[in-house]
C-alpha cells in the first residue's frame, strides 16, 4: 500500500510531462478533471485523491489538504514521485528509493539513495553508480530511505536536474515557467550475453573447437562481448 499523503504546486503540462508516466508505472490511477485545470487559479497534484492510497487527483486549495495531505510547495518531479512512491511493502517497488549502507566500492557509494526500477525481488532492480543495471545484494546492503532523507536528497536540487527511471535519463524538475516539450526518451532493454552465457568472463585459452586447453580452470579471462557486466543492450527502441 502506498503510504505518502502530499501536494504539490502543478499544472496540467507539468502533470503531463514529467508525472502521468512515472506515477502510471508505480500503478497509480488518475482522477484528474479537465475544469479544474482550466479555471485560472493556482493548481495542486495531490495523492490519495478522496483518500484512496492508489489514486492522483488534481486539487483546488480549499480541499488540497483534506484527508492529512501536506504540502511539499511548488513543483518538484523527483521530489513528489519519490514520496508517492513510498510503500509500507516490504521489498518496495517501481520508483521507491533505497539507501546503500553497506561500504563504498566502485559501483556504489555508501549512504547514498537509489531508485528501484522495481521490488528487490525483481531482476537489475538498480542502476549502479557506472549506470548499469545491478542486484547486488540488495537485500543485505540496503535500507528504505525514509522522508526526511527523500527531502534532503531531492528538496534542494537546482533546476533541471537529470536522474535515471527505467534505464533511461530525464530532466524530471521545473519550477517557474512551463519548460517546452522534451524529445521522448530511448529506452534500451538488456539482455544475458550471448557469449559468456551471463558469467561475465571466459576460459583464459580454447582450441579451435572451443575446447578449454588449460586445466586450471580459475584462469579466466573478461568477455569480450560485454566486458564483464553479465548483460548487454538489446536494439534500442524509441518511444514515439
Amino acid at each position: 500500500m502506498f503510504t505518502q499523503r502530499i501536494y504539490m504546486e502543478c499544472a496540467k503540462e507539468q502533470f503531463e510531462l514529467y508525472l502521468r508516466d512515472e506515477l502510471t508505472a508505480m500503478g497509480k490511477f488518475f482522477a484528474v478533471l479537465p475544469q479544474v485545470w482550466d479555471d485560472g487559479s493556482k493548481k495542486y497534484i495531490g495523492t490519495f485523491y478522496n483518500n484512496k492510497n492508489d489514486v492522483v487527483g488534481n486539487l483546488i486549495l480549499p480541499i488540497a489538504d483534506n484527508y492529512a495531505r501536506y504540502p511539499i510547495g511548488e513543483f518538484n518531479a523527483e521530489l513528489f514521485l519519490a514520496l508517492a512512491a513510498m510503500t509500507d511493502v516490504n521489498m518496495g517497488g517501481y520508483g521507491e528509493y533505497w539507501k546503500f549502507i553497506g561500504e563504498t566500492t566502485m559501483e556504489w557509494t555508501k549512504n547514498k539513495l537509489y531508485k528501484a526500477n522495481g521490488s528487490l525481488n525483481s531482476y537489475l532492480p538498480f542502476i549502479d553508480d557506472s549506470r548499469h543495471p545491478n542486484n547486488t545484494s540488495p537485500t543485505l546492503y540496503f535500507q528504505k530511505a525514509t522522508v526526511e532523507e527523500l527531502k534532503r536528497y531531492l528538496g534542494g536540487q537546482s533546476q533541471n536536474v537529470d536522474f535515471i527511471s527505467n534505464w533511461r535519463a530525464a530532466s524530471m524538475k521545473v519550477s517557474g515557467p512551463i519548460l517546452p516539450a522534451v524529445t521522448p526518451p530511448i529506452i534500451v532493454p538488456y539482455q544475458l550475453c550471448p557469449k559468456c552465457k551471463g558469467e561475465g568472463d571466459l576460459p583464459a585459452f580454447s582450441d579451435p573447437f572451443g575446447h578449454t586447453t588449460n586445466s586450471i580452470s580459475s584462469q579466466r579471462k573478461p568477455c569480450d562481448v560485454c566486458f564483464g557486466n553479465k548483460v548487454i543492450p538489446m536494439h534500442v527502441l524509441k518511444q514515439n
